[in-house]
Parts: C-alpha cells; sequence; structure tokens
C-alpha cells in the first residue's frame, strides 16, 4: 500500500509541519549546486550533478515573487498583526522575525499571538487582534472554514488580511475576505527536492516520508514530489507518515520503509526534522541511501555538514515575513496588489556549500543595517 496514514495524530503538531519559506530581497538564480556523496559511514550518498533552481518551469515559475516596493512614509502609522502558527518553530519564527524588522522599518507597530497549532486558539487571538485594532493580520489559517466569519469581519472593518498557502496553487479562488497570499511553491519545492533525488540514484526506487495529519499542503506537496520523481524516471515504491513531526517519527517512518523495501535507493522528506530521522534509521540498519528533505534549519544543515542527508533547500522564511507586510502595507496604502505571489526556495543546501550559504540569522542582519 502506498500510503500509511494515521488520523489520530493531535492537530498540535500541525504546524510545525508547515515549513515556511519566501524570498523577499533575495533573488531567484542560484547558481548550480554539485550533490556531493558523504565521505564515510553509512546514512546518506549522493552523486555529482547539478540542481539550480531557476531551471524550474512549472506553473508556479511565472507568478510574480514580490509585491510593488513600499513608499516609506505612504502610512503615518499602522499596525500588523503577526499570528505565528506555532512559536518556537525554527521556520516560524523566521518568518516572525522578517515580518517585525521590516514592519518597524516601515515605521509600524508590530503584535504578535501565538496559536500553538490549535484551530480555536487561532480564533481568539485573531478576535482579540480585531479588538486590538490592528491595520492587517498576516496568518496561516489553520482551518480556512472555521476561520470564515472572522475573516468577514475583518473584511467590515477594513483590516486587509495576507494569508500564507491558503491555497495550493494560484488558480484556486482565494476565500473571501483575503486581501493577497504568499505561497511558498509546493510544485517549486517537490520538483527541487526529486531532481537532488534523481541526480543522487538516477532511476532508483525511492519511498516518501509524509505528515500523519492530512494537512493540505503538505498533502499537495506530496502529490507533486510523487509527480516530478517518477517524471525523472524514479520509481516511488511507497509512503510511511510522520506520526510526531519530529525526528523521531521520521526515524520511525523510514525503520518501515527500510525494512518494506531491502532495494531501496532514497527517501524523500517533506522536512529536515524527518530526513534527520531517517538518516538515524539508515544508520541503525547498516543501510547506505540518498535522503533529501526541505527547511534549510539545524537538522537539515547538521545533517549535510555531516553527510548523513543527501541535500536540502533554504526557504527564504525572512524574506516570507518582508513580504507578507509589504504586501500589507501596499494594500494600506491603496495600491492594488496581486492577489497571489511565490517565494521558492532559495537554493539547495549541500556537503560543499552548505557552509556558504547565507543562514537566516545573517538575513536578519542584513535586514535591521538596512
Amino acid at each position: 500500500m502506498f500510503r500509511n496514514n494515521n488520523p489520530e495524530v493531535k492537530f498540535r503538531s500541525t504546524c510545525g509541519a508547515l515549513v515556511f519559506g519566501a524570498a523577499a530581497a533575495l533573488m531567484i538564480g542560484s547558481p548550480g549546486l554539485a550533490l556531493s556523496a558523504p565521505s564515510t559511514g553509512s546514512g546518506s550518498s549522493a552523486a555529482e550533478v547539478p540542481v539550480t533552481m531557476s531551471d524550474y518551469k512549472g506553473a508556479e515559475s511565472t507568478l510574480p515573487k514580490t509585491y510593488a516596493a513600499p513608499k516609506a512614509g505612504a502610512l503615518k502609522s499602522f499596525t500588523i498583526g503577526f499570528m505565528n502558527p506555532v512559536g518556537g518553530n525554527q521556520n516560524l519564527q523566521a518568518v516572525q522575525d522578517g515580518a517585525k524588522v521590516e514592519t518597524e522599518r516601515l515605521g509600524g507597530k508590530f503584535i504578535v499571538k501565538n496559536d500553538n497549532g490549535d484551530v480555536n486558539q487561532q480564533l481568539r487571538n485573531f478576535n482579540q487582534m480585531l479588538v486590538q485594532g490592528v491595520n492587517a493580520i498576516l496568518l496561516y489559517p489553520l482551518d480556512p472554514k472555521s476561520l470564515g466569519p472572522v475573516i468577514a469581519q475583518a473584511k467590515k472593518k477594513g483590516v486587509v488580511v495576507i494569508g500564507y498557502d491558503v491555497t495550493n496553487t494560484a488558480n484556486d479562488p482565494l476565500p473571501d475576505g483575503y486581501v493577497s497570499q504568499v505561497m511558498q511553491g509546493r510544485d517549486w519545492q517537490a520538483w527541487a527536492m526529486s531532481k537532488a533525488m534523481a541526480a543522487a540514484k538516477p532511476g532508483g526506487q525511492i519511498a516518501l516520508i509524509g505528515f500523519a495529519v492530512p494537512v493540505p499542503g503538505i498533502e499537495y506537496l506530496m502529490q507533486r514530489v510523487k509527480y516530478w520523481s517518477e517524471k525523472m524516471g524514479l520509481k516511488v515504491v511507497g509512503r510511511q507518515d510522520n506520526q510526531e513531526d519530529a525526528a523521531a517519527g521520521g526515524k520511525t517512518a523510514a525503520t518501515a520503509l527500510l525494512g518494506a523495501h531491502p532495494k531501496l535507493d532514497g527517501i524523500i522528506a517533506y522536512n529536515d526534522p524527518s530526513a534527520a530521522g531517517a538518516a538515524a534509521a539508515a544508520r541503525t540498519s547498516g543501510r547506505t541511501i540518498a535522503i533529501v528533505g526541505m527547511n534549510g534549519d539545524n537538522y537539515g544543515i547538521h545533517g549535510v555538514e555531516q553527510g548523513t542527508i543527501t541535500a536540502t533547500f533554504q526557504n527564504d522564511a525572512v524574506g516570507q515575513g518582508v513580504q507578507g507586510v509589504v504586501g500589507a502595507y501596499d494594500a494600506l496604502s491603496g495600491l492594488q496588489i496581486p492577489k497571489t505571489i511565490v517565494r521558492p526556495p532559495l537554493s539547495a543546501m549541500t556537503k560543499s556549500n552548505v557552509k556558504t550559504v547565507t543562514t537566516w540569522d545573517q538575513q536578519l542582519s542584513a535586514l535591521n543595517a538596512k
């Protein structure tokens, strides 16, 4: 059976899995990056084949990637409300930090609420934001249907609502009340991950690790990974889901995949903690396989440095936060903004370049220096 999913997993884990990524000041066009094999030990393996992000020519490549540059002073005062779906998550914290820096740079006030991955808490936080008189709200909708009534209230009050990954594709209509959305480019991500795996294990048998909670964005990502992998000549032979949205859950899923498929060549995981878990499972079983993740967080960076993860891809979480604020500022200034922009991964991270890629902290420092 291709997929093993447990619906009993608590929804509170959902947004830890929702890796945010976008680009603002940094643009697409990273140079080709070679996938280099680790020197010793079981775990990950790779081949020397370049992955160039700008080679992607799928549907998302034609979408706008930024809002119009904000005109400083266009607003005398404004308040941005940022709703972090899961406080403490590395990616989401970087999104929040980028939004805060840009808000303050433009002379605004920044308010943060932590939704704790809970739909009811998100509803309460949204209502509190309205009571506090914010001019715009940035959020990742945990349950778009439940949010419908409060989004409608925001629209009546003239509050600009910018969502992150509200729909899976730009062709899907935005729910009423959203002024715009920032997409991280799930199809672009899937293409990049599949290309890295095809470079590492041409024509190989691979398996996928998804998330047990059926989050629409992650499900779409996994569907597109399967599509692109097969298009690139890989054989997708199975899938297991991470029940915990943590490295331990990734290890459990990978252990099952390795046991079921003795000729498995690689695993593509929906995020870096799952990839790290897969690497641990491979070491325990004495297997050498290619492992590809997504995030560019500490799990991914460490794994790539150690040679236990073949490649990951850096989401520009800082830039996504910046662009959310820019979109809100432009809308509040009376500008017509696009319904959707896309901010795909900035670059591949491999053993040959991982120490030279600009980190989120370094990006934030550069923004603060402006």
